[in-house]
């Protein structure tokens, strides 16, 4: 399917915030209401696209607006395709928040984060944004990340200042009934509905479900790559397992889609190959990864993260504080079997004791699969996460192929044969063992 790019010039984008209980049916309601008041030239002959994203701990409908005949023309001009703005890609980046406002073409999108809302908004000189991006479009867009996706009704609207004059009664309550939500206006909707933020399980979590379930195809895994901060979410390097089990494996999850699979190749006969793994769709939202205050507020929690690591025996190689530049806190350690799942143990009670959650974790294993090398980066959150208290960790380095070293039992000295005497044909003793020293002596006979 083809993906067309509505430029700035053909639509408008508007953020309002989502009021909490506020119903399905009265989402068109509250976008009308809206764009009646801040779009120039809303009418009969406008047709708009509504979507939901959570940010910041908060639900934002995002309303593309623009004209029916100009649409129409998209429509007849590229059957068959997917349209989609700078806007509609750009906030569905993990990025979109951290990066602020930002020029994208011909426009400026972001999150301002004064005023803690999303913007987007023709590019004006006279504002002081200067760095600026292309939006790439992904190889793949699906269906429900596409605007105005469904066809506007063939029966044409009243006029729509009559539906205004009706809504501006019914708004104040946010509860129109379904009688009064008749088809007065086109409308181009993804017909989602509220739902409440739900939060992606940690990346210790994660690990442990995907390990049990390569274990289980058969599989093992070379390398693992959690980086919240990065596109796809999840880079993760597989052995002797096959496409159409990765497949299934996936397909059980929820908030996961496959993205791809790549560099397939055989080793001795056995697959290798490396999947990509991204968040499936906007049910689901990652933890605001936000900035140590200072770097102070870190020295209790080193402190205690170190002293757990040497109570464990784990090896830390490096660590990198929070800076002005960087913003997160990152260790690099070494681990053996018991101890990397207590390392990663002691990850998650140190969330839960401060607002933290792991943004990062890439894991390795040695060539002859006895030593675990771990980067992990922590970042502080104001995310209402609730943590899974039964988290099974155990499958992780099994998962890894980890082969318990192979430790020689300690070698015990060999007894000489008892000897005790030996004796000449004529019954003399001629050698005999020393009782006091153990060694061997003669014994010459004086005849």
């Amino acid at each position: 399917m083809n993906k067309i790019l509505i430029p700035r010039k053909d639509h408008e984008v508007y953020f309002i915030p989502l009021p909490k209980n506020l119903k399905k049916k009265s989402l068109e309601a509250l976008s009308v209401s809206h764009l009646v008041k801040s779009h120039p030239g809303f009418s009969s002959s406008s047709v708009f696209d509504i979507q939901l994203f959570p940010l910041n701990n908060a639900r934002w409908i995002m309303i593309t607006v623009m004209d029916e005949e100009t649409l129409f023309e998209y429509r007849i001009l590229h059957k068959h395709s997917l349209f989609y703005t700078n806007t509609s890609l750009a906030i569905r980046k993990k990025d979109f928040i951290q990066k602020g406002i930002i020029t994208i073409d011909d426009e400026c999108i972001g999150f301002n984060t004064i005023k803690n809302s999303p913007v987007s908004f023709p590019f004006d000189q006279k504002l002081n944004i200067n760095k600026s991006e292309h939006v790439i479009c992904p190889k793949i867009i699906l269906p429900w990340h596409g605007l105005f996706a469904k066809k506007p009704p063939k029966q044409r609207i009243l006029a729509l200042v009559a539906s205004v004059f009706i809504l501006a009664i019914t708004l104040s309550s946010f509860s129109l009934s379904s009688k009064n939500k008749s088809n007065m206006y086109p409308v181009e909707s993804t017909g989602e509905e509220y739902r409440e933020i739900k939060y992606l399980p940690s990346a210790v979590e994660i690990l442990a479900n995907l390990s049990k379930d390569v274990l289980d195809a058969g599989g093992s895994i070379l390398r693992w790559q959690y980086d919240e901060g990065s596109e796809p979410l999840i880079i993760v390097q597989l052995e002797g397992i096959n496409d159409i089990s990765i497949h299934k494996i996936i397909r059980q999850y929820e908030y996961f889609q496959l993205q791809d699979i790549r560099n397939v190749y055989y080793n001795n006969g056995k697959s290798q190959l490396t999947i990509q793994i991204n968040v499936l769709g906007n049910d689901y939202s990652i933890p605001n990864a936000l900035a140590f205050p200072a770097q102070n507020s870190i020295l209790p929690l080193i402190r205690e993260l170190t002293d757990q690591f040497q109570i464990e025996e784990i090896t830390m190689a490096s660590e990198t504080l929070p800076t002005a530049i960087n913003s997160f806190y990152t260790i690099t350690y070494t681990a053996k079997d018991k101890n990397m799942i207590k390392s990663l143990d002691i990850f998650s009670d140190i969330c839960k004791k401060y607002p933290l959650h792991l943004k990062s974790l890439d894991i390795s294993i040695s060539g002859d699969k006895h030593l675990f090398t771990i980067i992990s980066t922590l970042a502080y959150s104001n995310s209402a996460i609730k943590e899974n208290t039964t988290i099974d960790t155990s499958k992780i380095p099994l998962a890894f192929a980890y082969s318990t070293p192979f430790i020689p039992k300690t070698a015990t000295a060999i007894k000489p044969a008892s000897i005790g005497t030996i004796r000449s044909s004529k019954g003399e003793v001629v050698f005999y063992r020393d009782p006091v020293t153990g060694k061997m002596k003669t014994r010459r006979s004086y005849e």
